[in-house]
């Protein structure tokens, strides 16, 4: 009961996806492994923290973070490997070191152990779409939102990049304002700036995509065209430097 506690606590913080927040959940999450050796999910969870700070930028030795959140992987792995949620951590491992076939595969098996399951459907949505399968990640991630009464933010973030890459325009601009409405600030908040930008330059609106881009800045200053696109997993690197160049002309810091 003590490491299911520390567990439930440590996914509070570990949702706010922030730094600070991620690293009390680590060590939340790392109580809920010393109250109990054989829990596969907190191993897990642990696990997630080393990828977020890895992907996000909060660490100093981002391969030694992944290398870290690997090896909890397989250490999950070995105690439940029958846990669904170990198969989405795998995928996200192998998404961030640019396997996006691999990423594909593993979040099939996270889902096809639990088709139930909202969170690790949208990370399988999430799979396909920096996979170059943007139409097969909407459907993925509409069906995510279906299983969640009350799903979490970053869904509609993802969908409105997954809508941009399908050319429906006016469709992601619809699931970034949603996003924007639960989460005004911070940098997933600019990421969703980011992509209005996109779409608005897409259908010609410029002065709509300047605004949008001065709206990520002031959601989070440190936000630059290089960081967003070092934090791109997507495997289509020449739409990833066009979008640069975008950016760019936005006028997004560099």
């Amino acid at each position: 009961l003590d490491a299911w506690n520390h567990l439930a606590e440590g996914f509070a913080h570990f949702y706010r996806r922030n730094k600070s927040d991620n690293a009390r959940a680590r060590q939340l999450f790392n109580q809920a492994v010393k109250a109990d050796r054989g829990y596969a999910l907190a191993y897990a969870m642990l696990a997630w923290t080393h990828w977020f700070d890895a992907q996000f930028g909060w660490s100093d030795h981002p391969d030694m973070s992944i290398e870290r959140a690997q090896v909890l992987a397989e250490k999950a792995r070995a105690l439940d490997d029958e846990l669904p949620d170990v198969y989405a951590l795998k995928g996200a491992v192998h998404l961030y070191r640019k396997q996006h076939q691999a990423a594909v595969a593993s979040g099939e098996k996270a889902v096809a152990l639990n088709p139930n399951h909202a969170n690790n459907t949208a990370l399988l949505a999430m799979f396909l779409h920096n996979a170059g399968r943007p139409k097969d990640a909407i459907r993925e991630m509409q069906r995510a939102m279906r299983l969640s009464p009350y799903y979490s933010a970053w869904f509609l973030e993802e969908l409105g990049f997954a809508y941009q890459d399908a050319k429906q325009h006016d469709e992601a601009l619809v699931a970034f304002a949603k996003y924007l409405e639960r989460e005004s600030s911070g940098v997933h908040a600019a990421h969703a700036h980011i992509g209005r930008a996109f779409a608005f330059h897409a259908l010609g609106r410029e002065d709509s995509a300047r605004a949008a881009v001065t709206e990520a800045v002031v959601a989070d200053p440190s936000i630059s065209a290089t960081r967003f696109g070092r934090n791109s997993l997507n495997s289509d690197m020449e739409a990833r430097e066009r979008g640069l160049a975008i950016l760019r002309r936005l006028v997004l810091p560099d």
